[in-house]
């Protein structure tokens, strides 16, 4: 059987704690989240059609003005933190390498749904601009 020399390194720079513990902290942040906001969620697989109403700044700041989904049987998608993640995943997408999109409003409408496989968000649908 080999030896195998196991080198030890002191922990340093500015960040050695938080690289550290970031793997646990990511854990347990997971858990919390799901424990506080679980019953929120999107249902993977579920697919939830409705709206998202959003303006992206003259700073490239982006704002979800309005948003409503709703799954087949009529029931409403309630915010949560993965839903936040998502728009704003979503809208942040959209505005990356389209020229003259700041300081305008556009509207989504189509459907949301996250894999059941991966948990990956897909929106389908349409975007257009509304005249304000």
């Amino acid at each position: 059987m080999p030896v195998r020399t196991i080198r030890y390194q002191e922990p340093s720079g500015p960040d050695w704690a938080a690289r550290a513990f970031a793997g646990p902290e990511a854990l347990y942040k997971a858990q919390v989240m799901e424990s506080t906001w679980g019953h929120l969620a999107p249902k993977q697989g579920v697919k939830y059609r409705g709206f998202v109403l959003f303006t992206i700044g003259c700073f490239g700041d982006l704002t979800i003005i309005d948003y409503e989904f709703n799954s087949r049987r009529g029931v409403a998608l309630d915010g949560s933190p993965w839903l936040y993640d998502d728009l704003h995943g979503f809208v942040g997408d959209f505005s990356q390498g389209q020229e003259h999109r700041e300081g305008k409003v556009y509207r989504f409408d189509g459907t949301y749904s996250q894999s059941e496989e991966t948990g990956e968000y897909r929106f389908n649908g349409t975007v257009s601009r509304i005249q304000v």
